[in-house]
């Protein structure tokens, strides 16, 4: 089930605004605003333009990318409990599921945000994942010394 907000004329609006490059998450913030739009919905709407794909491609790209994280993140959110943040994550997705306002005006920021930090929370049957320094990449930003993330 989709969650879109994005009609033909929000895309239409945002091709529009994209023409001359990437935004800045500033200009994403002030064209939401003019839209009646927030912001989670502005960027995957760019995406969408960019990618030529559905909104819930986007999504489901997105989500696949950080499968280790969702892993992470279900025992965080369940009973997640770090030396660092306690157990801020479970509070805050409890709090959350009983439909009060957590950090922002903004349902999908605001599970984003507790998302991160409920897999924040080390778990020793979940794996960190590390670069994989036999296969090298030379795409700029891919990792500072130039290791590859691992393969699934």
């Amino acid at each position: 089930m989709s969650v879109s907000m994005l009609g033909e004329h929000h895309l239409s609006r945002l091709a529009g605004a994209t023409e001359l490059g990437v935004l800045t998450l500033g200009e994403l913030v002030a064209l939401g605003e003019e839209l009646k739009l927030p912001l989670s919905q502005m960027v995957v709407g760019e995406a969408m333009l960019r990618e030529n794909k559905s909104f819930d491609q986007i999504l489901d790209e997105c989500f696949a990318a950080f499968e280790h994280n969702l892993k992470a993140l279900d025992k965080g959110l369940e009973n997640g409990n770090s030396f660092v943040l306690g157990t801020v994550a479970t509070d805050l997705a409890r709090q959350a599921s009983h439909g009060q306002g957590v950090l922002i005006d903004d349902v999908l920021m605001d599970r984003a945000l507790i998302y991160t930090l409920a897999a924040e929370a080390p778990e020793p049957g979940i794996p960190v994942p590390t670069p994989d320094c036999s296969r090298r990449s030379s795409r700029p930003g891919w990792s500072r010394n130039g290791c590859a993330l691992p393969r699934r």
